[in-house]
């Protein structure tokens, strides 16, 4: 009988672990979520968990994109002068700012915020200075520097919009 009882016990104790077990994903499955694009847009990237991606090429102007917080959403440009990637010997190695990028960072206190990166031709993967802007959780168009950031949805963690640019 104390037999019995005892493997009675230790199945009972492997279900309830499987159990629990089992919850623990489902529950930790329900807690991420599913960030995807709003209807119509395409992923401008594929999205890695907690990595900067990079940012769409310019090519992807004027289509709606999709992006989640803390990931570019323009390539790092001499926006004043154009598109193209910019030319080395234009640029001094020590001059930081003009070649920028703006990455959305989220929302915080009711407001959107971008950051405007700058770089040093030097290096255009890593920025050497940063500014955030803030913008008011509502608004659709917001312009920074030549772009102009159209908002399709915006929400703590994901941003969907279109960028144009004017020069």
């Amino acid at each position: 009988m104390i037999k019995k009882a005892s493997e009675m016990n230790r199945t009972l104790r492997a279900l309830v672990l499987a159990s629990t077990i089992n919850a623990v994903f489902a529950i930790s499955h329900v807690a991420i979520g599913s960030a995807g694009p709003a209807a119509g847009a395409e992923a401008a990237i594929a999205q890695q968990e907690m990595q900067e991606q990079p940012a769409p090429g310019t090519d992807t102007f004027g289509r709606s994109q999709f992006i989640l917080s803390g990931n570019p959403i323009v390539p790092p440009r001499d926006y004043a002068k154009g598109l193209e990637v910019p030319d080395t010997d234009d640029y001094s190695p020590d001059e930081s700012g003009t070649i920028y990028d703006i990455a959305f960072l989220g929302i915080e206190n009711g407001e959107i915020q971008f950051e405007v990166r700058g770089y040093s031709i030097a290096d255009l993967n890593s920025p050497a200075t940063g500014q955030t802007s803030h913008f008011p959780q509502d608004q659709k168009t917001v312009e920074i520097r030549d772009i102009v950031i159209e908002i399709e949805e915006v929400t703590e963690g994901s941003l969907t919009y279109t960028i144009a640019y004017r020069k």
